[in-house]
């Protein structure tokens, strides 16, 4: 997704810029030139009329979910050869001089006949890859000849994360889940939960556990719950089979674009590295630990930057982050109902936590900029006006 200035924006901003900095030189000049002030009025009523236009106009930039990229084809060759764009956006190639054409290494799309006519050819990448394609007459598939590629980013993750987690409780373990916090109205398309462990096999890295989000949705309370059938503490927005691990070092996972087989091993060195990494993105990691020690003793790997326990040598049963949504984990004790408050804040808080912004949009941006260009004009109109005061006209 791409959020950018419209050309009008940007001429408005340059517009109320020049002409506030314009009206700062002349009052400045008026003042100096205070006994010809009268015959500058009409200069003043001008200025007004015509930043109030722009003051009026000039607007947060209106946020674009596409882009159509240019590539020209000239001289035998695509310019740019080498693209990076989003998903959903779109390449436009204009075919400026010589006999040729557009064709995608396996076929995905297709320009046509070669042609010498100043031709264009539209095509949009709805999924993220690597494309490469090729003139039919002056090149070939794998970037021979005349050629080019197109890499395609994936979208950005929803902004979700893990919020509290309970693997174990005494006796019967009728209450696992897994919280996950975000904006309320949040689609979880393309979202998968996922566990790496060993799946009793031995070794690390091995999907126990992946559960496909795709279709469902943060509610209005902003919490969103996976829990088994027997779930007594609360509501469950989504009920399954977890069977959480609860012996060893485990890994819980929200992923992205995760392109996966339950069972499948992405560390088969069992060093704590994952030697594949079957998606898009990862969005929040935890490892739940029984043992500490690097490399692990008797239990496998957890993996990413953030692990809690272990719990009394035990690998904790109930875990969470507490209220304001912080990176920080806590322990919570086994027996289930006395620190777990699935589909709530957690330790008390608003019944509702969105997420922080760690980088400033560029709507934000924009729109800081369309309050400091208003600001501007503003104060060069009380300049204006204070002026006006000191002399009759």
């Amino acid at each position: 997704m791409n959020n950018r200035f419209k050309t009008t924006d940007w001429l408005w901003t340059i517009t109320i810029w020049s002409l506030s900095w314009l009206d700062w030189g002349w009052g400045l000049w008026a003042w100096v030139q205070g006994k010809h002030y009268r015959r500058w009025w009409p200069l003043g009523l001008l200025w007004l009329m015509t930043t109030g236009t722009a003051v009026v106009s000039a607007h947060p930039p209106t946020q674009t979910t596409t882009t159509t990229w240019p590539v020209t084809i000239r001289d035998y060759e695509f310019a740019p050869r080498n693209l990076t764009i989003q998903t959903g956006d779109t390449v436009a190639w204009h075919n400026e001089n010589g006999f040729h054409n557009v064709i995608q290494d396996d076929a995905l799309f297709d320009s046509g006949e070669p042609s010498n006519t100043n031709w264009t050819y539209q095509y949009t990448f709805t999924e993220p890859g690597t494309y490469q394609y090729y003139c039919q007459i002056h090149g070939n598939a794998g970037e021979l000849g005349m050629s080019g590629v197109i890499e395609v980013l994936p979208p950005p993750p929803p902004p979700v994360q893990i919020n509290e987690i309970r693997i174990d409780e005494p006796g019967s373990d009728t209450n696992e889940y897994a919280e996950l916090i975000g904006p309320p109205g949040t689609s979880l398309d393309g979202v998968s939960y996922a566990i790496l462990g060993d799946s009793g096999a031995g070794g690390s890295g091995v999907f126990e556990l992946i559960i496909d989000l795709t279709g469902e949705t943060i509610p209005d309370s902003g919490y969103y719950v996976i829990a088994e059938s027997g779930f007594t503490l609360g509501t469950a927005n989504l009920t399954r089979n977890l069977n959480f691990e609860n012996s060893d070092n485990v890994t819980h996972m929200l992923v992205w674009g995760l392109v996966a087989e339950l069972g499948a091993d992405i560390d088969p060195n069992d060093d704590g590295v994952w030697e594949a990494t079957p998606w898009w993105e990862i969005i929040d990691t935890v490892a739940l630990l029984e043992n500490s020690a690097i490399p692990p003793v008797g239990t496998e790997w957890g993996y990413g930057d953030i692990s809690v326990g272990p719990d009394n040598d035990q690998v904790p049963s109930h875990v969470y982050r507490l209220a304001g949504l912080t990176s920080e984990w806590h322990i919570g004790v086994a027996e289930i109902g006395v620190t777990d408050s699935p589909g709530e804040a957690n330790g008390g808080g608003p019944t509702a936590v969105r997420l922080k912004q760690t980088t400033a949009t560029s709507d934000t941006v924009a729109q800081t900029t369309w309050l400091w260009m208003l600001a501007l004009a503003l104060t060069g109109l009380s300049w204006w006006a204070w002026l006006m005061s000191q002399w009759r006209l």
